[in-house]
């Protein structure tokens, strides 16, 4: 009997807690419902960049074979389908991860804007409370103090001096780096400005963590490219390698930017390709008037410093194929010949 009335008590408590899961879930919909064409955006933006890699796998084929074969009109459209793979594959990752980034921001701000208003409906009656009850304690002084007839002193202000100290941008970095719920290295523009760097690649390698690849690549702790999230003004950047996922930071000038933001852990606003860590390029806001500026670089390859042995080559280099400047002497086709 105990162990009849046992079940019966772990069945009721599972079918409850069925019925709040349930619950949940077509609260969480009904949130989600009014952002449903950018979830299918989404779907629709990540369906074509995935259709996208065995494309470019069935093109590189196309033109091995178009190569061995000697191809030559393959040879001029495979360039100009390279260029569309690309485009269509830059497209639909845009599509797929802005609309579901879209959708992530647009929901937490509006759970956020329904907490935050319940906040303020719970203290506005605690401060009507408050209020009411300071005014019957003024109500029942005014009427001691009437009573007493003490007479008041005029006291007169005549000046009052405050002074404070400017709140710089590195200050509002420091305290964003102290209330932020994730771990998070930020660096501002001042900084990149004083040690002189030229990108935004160059000046995330200072940030302790993050290590530079190539010139070209930031690595968060050691992990690769398939790890780490590059974003622009919390949008996702699409990759120009249709090889690899991640974004050459060094595209990137440094006097666009107005602060970096590396985020080390995860949090509920990031989205699932998140990893190893989530890089923010935050740029400076529009100008009011023209801003213009030059920037001159050099460089020397000392690696040899004698005259390199070369040739003029032939006439239809730029088309890939020789028009018989390469092609074997005579004397030695008829010793290959023997």
């Amino acid at each position: 009997m105990a162990a009849e009335i046992e079940n019966s008590a772990a069945s009721e408590q599972q079918a409850n807690g069925f019925a709040a899961s349930w619950a949940l879930y077509k609260r969480l919909l009904a949130y989600l419902k009014p952002q449903l064409p950018a979830v299918f955006t989404s779907i629709i933006g990540f369906l074509i960049f995935a259709a996208t890699t065995p494309l470019a796998a069935a093109w590189l084929g196309w033109t091995i074979d178009a190569i061995e074969n000697k191809d030559l009109d393959w040879r001029l459209y495979s360039p100009l389908l390279c260029i569309v793979i690309a485009f269509i594959r830059g497209v639909g990752g845009f599509l797929g991860g802005y609309s579901i980034a879209h959708v992530a921001n647009t929901l937490i701000h509006r759970m956020r804007g329904q907490i935050m208003q319940h906040t303020l409906e719970g203290r506005a009656l605690l401060g009507l409370s408050i209020a009411l009850l300071s005014a019957a304690g003024a109500a029942r002084a005014a009427e001691a103090e009437a009573e007493t007839a003490r007479p008041a002193l005029d006291l007169a202000i005549e000046e009052v001096v405050v002074t404070a100290r400017q709140y710089n941008a590195a200050a509002q970095l420091t305290d964003e780096r102290i209330v932020d719920d994730a771990v998070s290295d930020l660096l501002g523009s001042e900084a990149i400005s004083r040690v002189g760097d030229s990108n935004v690649a160059v000046a995330l390698q200072r940030v302790p963590g993050l290590s530079l690849v190539n010139g070209q690549f930031i690595y968060v702790r050691g992990l690769g490219e398939r790890y780490s999230q590059t974003t622009v003004n919390g949008a996702s950047v699409p990759s120009v390698d249709l090889s690899r996922n991640v974004v050459p930071l060094d595209l990137f000038p440094s006097f666009i930017v107005d602060s970096l933001s590396v985020q080390k852990s995860y949090s509920a606003d990031r989205q699932a390709s998140f990893g190893g860590g989530a890089i923010d390029i935050r740029t400076k806001r529009i100008p009011d008037g023209f801003v213009g500026g030059l920037q001159l670089g050099s460089a020397i390859n000392d690696a040899n410093d004698d005259e390199v042995i070369t040739y003029a080559g032939g006439g239809e280099d730029n088309q890939g194929q020789d028009d018989g400047t390469r092609a074997f002497s005579a004397r030695l086709q008829e010793a290959l010949d023997q």
